[in-house]
């Protein structure tokens, strides 16, 4: 620990503040949580819950990249993006507990803050470090969450960027070739 705080939707941090706040929203007898209560009925170890906050520490952080309108829609209680809103039984029971996280913590999580840094861009108030690079160059990902895409577009605007990609198409590289083309390199290099 080097004096900055820590960020508490860090994975391992999520895993443990959710075995603490686990127990509590249980006894208060929310329906939402009853698959959870079924899960951990007759975990006398705690060996359940630690899978559990482990478990849903993970798709936590995912949702955070990947799905970053799941977690505002949370945030606001908005009901759920239409395609999560289909699993209505666990979408549930997960907006009770990330909300019990954020209510929880004492800082913004990355969606909020992104989300704000690309309103402030937007708005010509963004305000950059001193110290920022004149240039950022990215190699090998080979996908990038379209909510860093967002980030890098606006960055870009006040420094360059350069991304080094695998495969710069969005079709696959063995399709464009003719079936002669293919056989030849078949024969040149015996892959089928």
């Amino acid at each position: 620990h080097n004096g900055q705080e820590r960020d508490p939707y860090e994975g391992a941090l999520v895993r443990w503040r959710l075995q603490r706040l686990v127990p509590a929203l249980l006894a208060t007898g929310n329906d939402e949580l009853a698959p959870v209560a079924r899960y951990l009925a007759g975990d006398a170890d705690g060996r359940r819950l630690a899978q559990l906050a482990a478990r849903v520490a993970g798709l936590f952080d995912s949702y955070l990249v990947y799905r970053p309108d799941l977690t505002a829609a949370w945030d606001a209680d908005r009901p759920a993006p239409a395609d999560i809103a289909a699993h209505a039984a666990n979408e549930r029971w997960q907006r009770r507990l990330w909300q019990a996280l954020t209510a929880d913590a004492d800082a913004r999580h990355r969606v909020t803050l992104m989300q704000d840094f690309c309103a402030d861009a937007d708005r010509g108030r963004l305000v950059l470090p001193d110290d920022l690079p004149a240039r950022v160059s990215v190699f090998g990902l080979p996908a990038l969450p379209p909510t860093y895409v967002d980030i890098l577009v606006r960055l870009a605007q006040h420094i360059d960027i350069d991304l080094y990609v695998l495969s710069p198409s969005r079709h696959f590289w063995g399709e464009l070739l003719s079936p002669a083309a293919m056989g030849r390199i078949e024969a040149a290099t015996g892959y089928a």
